[in-house]
C-alpha cells in the first residue's frame, strides 16, 4: 500500500509512465524504473526510521541506583600519600637547603619534614618557577627538586645540579620531567 501511493505520487510528479499491454491484453501504465528505484529507497528509509525508535525485544530500561542517607559512607577516606622521595639531592646541598629554610621561615630548620627530595630535569633554566622579567637559558637543566613541610607550610626549593637554588611556589610553573638514571 505504501508503495502503491509512493509510485502514484512519483507519476504525477512529471515523469510520464511508459504504456505496456498486459496478459489479457489491456493497455496499463507502467512507472519508469527511476521511480521505482525512488520508491523502494523511500519504503526502506520509512521502515528502517520506524524501527530505529524501537528497543530491542526483551529490553528493559535502565534504572539508576538509588542510595538513602543512611548507606552513604560518612566520609570519603583521604587517599594515602606517597613515601616521600628521598635520598637522591647530595647531602651538602641539603645542609644549604635547610640553613635557607631556617632563614626563610624564622624557626628550627631540623624541625622540617622532608617530603620530597628527588632528582628531576627542568624545561629550562627558570627552574620550573620563572620570574617574569628575567631571562633563562632554554636548554634542559637537570637539577633537583626537594619539598620541606614546616608547620603546616610546604617550602619548594628548585635547584641545579652546580648547587644554585631557589624558593618556588608549592606547585611549579613548570614541571620537571624524572631524570635519567646516572650512567657511572
Amino acid at each position: 500500500m505504501l508503495l502503491a501511493s509512493l509510485l502514484s505520487t512519483t507519476a504525477r510528479a512529471g515523469d510520464q509512465p511508459a504504456q505496456v499491454a498486459d496478459s489479457a491484453g489491456e493497455e496499463r501504465l507502467m512507472p519508469s524504473v527511476s521511480r521505482i528505484v525512488f520508491a523502494l529507497l523511500s519504503a526502506t528509509a520509512l521502515t528502517s526510521a520506524c524501527a530505529a525508535d524501537q528497543p530491542p525485544s526483551g529490553a528493559t530500561d535502565p534504572v539508576p541506583p538509588t542510595m538513602t542517607p543512611s548507606q552513604l559512607p560518612e566520609r570519603v577516606p583521604e587517599p594515602e600519600r606517597p613515601p616521600p622521595v628521598v635520598g637522591e639531592v647530595p647531602a651538602d646541598l641539603m645542609a644549604k637547603l635547610r640553613a635557607d629554610l631556617a632563614k626563610q621561615a624564622g624557626a628550627g630548620a631540623s624541625d622540617a619534614r622532608v617530603i620530597r627530595a628527588e632528582s628531576v630535569v627542568w624545561p629550562d633554566g627558570g627552574l620550573g618557577c620563572p620570574r617574569p622579567g628575567e631571562i633563562y637559558t632554554q636548554a634542559p637543566e637537570p637539577g633537583y627538586w626537594v619539598e620541606f613541610e614546616l608547620a603546616t607550610r610546604v617550602y619548594s626549593y628548585h635547584a641545579t645540579r652546580k648547587g644554585f637554588f631557589k624558593l618556588c611556589p608549592t606547585t611549579p610553573v613548570q614541571s620537571p620531567r624524572a631524570a635519567p638514571p646516572d650512567r657511572n
